[in-house]
């Protein structure tokens, strides 16, 4: 023994022992997962023994293994130096211990590459060790080359079985709805079609999402289509007998271990041997005796390979069974199956003998004994098989009548004439003898057959009774007429019935209202057959969310289904529906493109096949489309050319639509713009100007649709008829302006027209007193009598201005409260009082009044929760007269009332708030035009009732009324429309405020009015008087 052998016999490695002892107790286990590394075909699995056999080559293979790997372990004794034989001579080294010796094989086996040492170790005990190596295990090179095949399994060699069962074991099996591998302990289920294996919980979700989404009676398998009835979907081992097999470490995953027993086709009698699998079960292995087709041979075969077509056995000799036909036998060689009809061609005669053909012995009936006498006076007799259709013409026994029937089976004895009188005793209605009929008795078949004068009454075809008399011959058609129903049965008709019985159906006119199974076209036949039917059809339809469902596998009649194409656009947007008209959606488009799709730059792309319809891909790069204006773009992503490019903001001076003026700071982007003048060219009357605001030239307004508003001659009145240019106003019509006319006493006064013309410059107009006039008068002297003062109480009329006194006129019962509520308000010691939200005009009043009362008022909360609150500063005090007192007054004395001003809510100085004739845009946001302004505002009333001009100012906008001389109270206006204008656009972030401000005639800015301050109570107007207007920005000159 060499000293690399006793090296080898005195150093075992721990991990060859290790695994073998780990192999026993592996047991049953370790085998099955060794068949399946190693399988190359299924028939393999079916023997124990060779699996056995397989197990015990692994093991020598793997103790080979370790030997080879000893003869390179260095021997190492505790203690000692390290020494590894090379050959005959050695070397030292330092002591190793079993540490570096478990990394080494670690790296190893991880595929790092072996040091050079180990390479010449490796060598030289190759080298010297030939001879004596070879000699002890002949096999070595083949154990090796049998480790490397088992190493490297060809998948694609492997049947459907053994391929899911390694792709299992190994991890790389993935369920194809949620593309995850299937792993032991996953819940799976299989199709029992194409065996495809998927996650329980995926397959369920599919099942439930096929049967209630696309409301189908079955659902279909994700891999091959084919529909399943099942839906209660459970966990079983792979061969069905157990719910959620339990795994066991080293077997096969979800196998319950145990004989699979399935069926392997319909003609096999044998269960399957082989351990529950996943897969087709092996084609069956075992012998049995199989008969030829005819039966009269036998071999012996695998009962696997007596299924298909290909296996049927047949032997080389005739059937020879006898036939169907009783004649003749099967000529055919060994068939399955039996024998069928006789197809020999036989010669028959027809039953007058006159023809005769040849039919295939299948098609010929019994034949029946025909017989003739010839003129001889023999009988002469022959076998017919058919009638040939020819009137038979031999004559009965009296000599005078022939035959007359088709060609029929003969005797030689035709018999009695049926015309003879012994056959004939009644009339031809069978109601009456002949002898009561006729006194001559009939002597021969030729005397007439006398006919009675009753009615025939016979039974026809359709079952009513023949009504002609008495005749010779077949009775004539039916004439009743029958009451029956039309084809769709909805109406009934009276037709004859020899229409009825001729084939003549019966309809009406109505077109048939049921809709077609499409849901979507009416049937609109007339007297559809078919109505009938939809009724008990309909009458079955469920009622409530079931009819959904019910509606997409509803059987409908063969008259109701649609015909049409249903032509509807598919999803794609470009092609339509070519399938029958139908009920739900439309299938998805079938088309597709073969081209690449790239979005616009061209950086991202889409490879086919490109469904149709499909939209370009999304490309995060920036847009590398170029600007018509040539300024730089904006960066944006790239999109498709449909789509714009964001618009162009670049500043730049534009003329306005007038093309009067440059305006500066305006965006590329922007077409029209407007300088907010008014046009001011004289219209075509020649009177007139064009009040529209900047526009294109050409565009004023077309005819003058202002008021002539001359001054007429002999009154004070304007014209008030349309403009009618520079012809003068027709003076000789009499002026229809109102004016109030009153009594001499100045009590009555009624409003008639003025009435002057050319022809009456002065007209008189008259009002006479009446009974209410003489009761001033009567109490004044019944005052004076009394040393009464009868006007005590008109003194106390001017603390009410003529703005509230009318207000209260039209809205008596809302003033009287708030007069309640103010003067309660006045004599409590409350600080405040809040009035509910309301409208702009109540709130004016509410202010007005507090005004009066010396209460200081104002608004709080946006629109359209804007209220009033009143605060109570300890000045209030109640005016001496009530609003309805002061209206009594005002209508007798109209001048005492104060004029109507505007009641400020704050101690505003009248000299400051008078001046205030327009509103200020303050800080109007880059890109905004007096247009959108407009446009925003354009749904306040304000703004709609007057005409207003913008007049931009740097970074603002002027907002001024055109007719502000016809606007009453116009500060009040302009306090109301403050807080409705920055609620537009201050929140949006058009502008930063909206102020109060005073232009000149020329809409030159002279003053702000001054920002509110962060406080609860509202500002003081303080502004710097007379600003000066050559100051580069005019709101320096503001005092804040």
């Amino acid at each position: 023994m060499t000293e690399i052998e006793s090296n080898v016999s005195t150093s075992v490695p721990k991990r060859n022992s290790e695994r073998r002892r780990r192999g026993r107790r592996r047991g049953k286990s370790a085998k099955q997962a060794n068949d399946v590394e190693v399988a190359d075909n299924s028939s393999s699995q079916e023997a124990n023994s060779n699996s056995a056999t397989k197990l015990k080559e692994k093991n020598e293979t793997k103790s080979s293994k370790v030997s080879k790997l000893s003869l390179l372990a260095p021997v190492f004794e505790p203690g000692k130096p390290f020494k590894a034989s090379e050959g005959n001579g050695e070397s030292s080294a330092k002591p190793v211990t079993d540490q570096k010796l478990a990394n080494k094989k670690t790296d190893r086996r991880r595929g790092k590459p072996k040091s050079g040492k180990d390479e010449a170790v490796k060598k030289l005990s190759s080298e010297k060790n030939d001879g004596s190596t070879e000699a002890h295990n002949p096999s070595k090179k083949e154990t090796q080359k049998k480790q490397r095949n088992r190493r490297k399994i060809n998948i694609s060699k492997l049947d459907l079985g053994s391929k899911i069962t390694y792709e299992i074991k190994t991890g790389q099996y993935e369920c194809l709805i949620c593309t995850d591998s299937v792993k032991h302990r996953h819940p799976v289920w299989y199709c029992n079609t194409c065996f495809h294996v998927f996650h329980l919980k995926c397959i369920t979700k599919w099942c439930t999402n096929s049967l209630q989404n696309m409301n189908e009676r079955n659902w279909r398998c994700p891999a091959c289509q084919t529909q399943q009835e099942e839906t209660d979907l459970k966990y079983r081992c792979w061969c069905g007998k157990y719910e959620k097999p339990e795994y066991v470490r080293g077997s096969m995953p979800h196998s319950c271990s145990e004989p699979c027993g399935k069926k392997r086709g319909p003609q096999c009698e044998h269960r399957c041997p082989l351990l529950c699998h996943p897969g087709p079960c092996p084609p069956c292995s075992s012998v049995i005796e199989q008969f030829c087709l005819c039966g009269s041979e036998s071999r012996m075969t695998r009962c696997g390979a007596k299924s298909g077509l290909s296996s049927e056995f047949r032997c080389e000799n005739v059937c020879g069974e006898l036939l169907p036909c009783g004649k003749h036998t099967c000529e055919r060689v060994c068939h399955s199956g039996t024998c069928g009809q006789c197809d020999k061609m036989v010669t028959v005669t027809c039953f007058c003998g006159n023809e005769s053909k040849k039919i295939a012995c299948k098609n010929a009936r019994s034949p029946a004994v025909c017989e003739t006498i010839t003129d001889d006076g023999s009988v002469k007799s022959w076998k017919g098989s058919y009638s040939c259709g020819a009137i038979c013409k031999r004559r009965y026994n009296c000599g005078v009548h022939e035959c007359g029937k088709p060609c029929h089976p003969e005797k030689a004895d035709l018999g009695p004439c049926p015309l003879s009188p012994e056959n004939v005793t009644h009339c031809p209605c069978r109601k009456n003898e002949l002898k009561n009929i006729i006194t001559k008795p009939r002597t021969s078949c030729s005397d007439p057959i006398p006919t009675c004068n009753e009615k025939c009454e016979k039974t026809l075809k359709c079952g009513h009774k023949c009504q002609s008399k008495c005749h010779l011959g077949p009775c004539l058609s039916c004439t009743a007429v029958v009451k029956t129903s039309c084809r769709c049965g909805f109406n009934e008709f009276e037709v004859p019935c020899e229409s009825i019985q001729q084939g003549h159906e019966v309809t009406c006119e109505r077109l048939c209202p049921v809709l077609r199974n499409c849901g979507r076209h009416q049937c609109n036949k007339k007297c559809c057959p078919g109505y009938p039917k939809a009724q008990k059809r309909l009458a079955k339809r469920p009622k409530g969310p079931r009819l959904t469902r019910y509606l997409m596998t509803e059987e409908f009649e063969e008259e109701h289904i649609c015909v049409h194409t249903c032509g509807k656009t598919l999803s794609c947007g470009l092609h339509k529906c070519e399938h029958m008209c139908h009920r739900g959606p439309c299938p998805r488009c079938l088309q597709a493109s073969f081209d690449e799709l790239s979005c616009t730059c061209g950086r991202t792309k889409l490879y086919p096949p490109i469904p149709c319809g499909a939209k370009p891909p999304v490309c995060n790069y920036q847009c590398t489309l170029q600007k018509a204006c040539g300024h730089p773009a904006v960066k944006h992503a790239c999109h498709p050319t449909t789509e714009p490019c964001p618009s162009c903001v670049f500043l730049m001076e534009k003329l306005c639509l007038c093309r009067k003026t440059l305006v500066k700071n305006q965006p590329c982007w922007k077409e029209n713009v407007f300088c907010g003048k008014v046009c001011g060219k004289l219209l075509p009357c020649g009177v007139h100007t064009c009040k529209k605001t900047c526009h294109p030239e050409g565009k004023c307004e077309s005819s003058c649709t202002s008021i002539c508003g001359r001054k007429k001659t002999y009154c004070e009145h304007h014209c008030s008829k349309p403009c009618h240019g520079r012809s003068p106003c027709n003076e000789f019509e009499r002026c229809t302006e109102l004016i109030e006319v009153s009594c001499k006493c100045g009590l009555r006064k009624e409003k008639v027209p003025c009435a002057t013309c050319f022809d009456d410059p002065e007209p008189k107009h008259e009002v006479s007193c009446d009974d209410k006039c003489a009761i001033p008068e009567r109490n004044r002297k019944l005052a004076e009598a009394l040393n009464i003062d009868p006007d005590r109480a008109v003194r106390h009329l001017g603390e009410y201005n003529s703005d509230v006194v009318e207000f209260y006129a039209e809205n008596k019962e809302f003033c009287e409260g708030v007069e309640q509520t103010l003067r309660s308000f006045c004599l409590s010691v409350r600080p405040l009082y809040s009035f509910p939200p309301m409208k702009t005009a109540f709130r004016r009043f509410i202010h007005q009044l507090s005004a009066i009362y010396c209460l200081q008022s104002e608004s709080m909360d946006p629109e359209p929760r804007r209220s009033v609150v009143v605060h109570n500063r300890g000045i209030s005090k109640v005016p001496s007269i009530p609003l309805s007192t002061a209206l009594v007054y005002a209508s007798k004395y109209p001048n005492v009332l104060q004029k109507a001003e505007v009641i400020q809510t704050t101690a505003t100085p009248e000299s400051d708030a008078i001046h205030y004739n327009a509103l200020i845009l303050l800080n109007v946001r880059d890109g905004v035009d007096e247009v959108e302004l407009q446009k925003r505002l354009s749904d306040l009333s304000y703004v709609s009732d007057y005409k207003w001009s913008f007049h931009a100012v740097e970074q603002s906008y002027i907002m001024r009324p055109l007719n502000s001389d016809t606007i009453r109270n116009l500060l009040s206006l302009l306090i109301s429309m403050r807080p409705l204008i920055n609620r537009r656009l201050v929140i949006p972030g058009l502008i930063e405020c909206c102020e109060l401000c005073e232009v000149d005639s020329q809409d030159r800015l002279l003053r702000v009015h001054n920002r509110r301050p962060n406080t609860k109570h509202v500002a003081n107007l303080r502004l710097q008087k007379e600003a000066p207007l050559s100051v580069t920005n005019r709101f320096d000159a503001l005092e804040i």
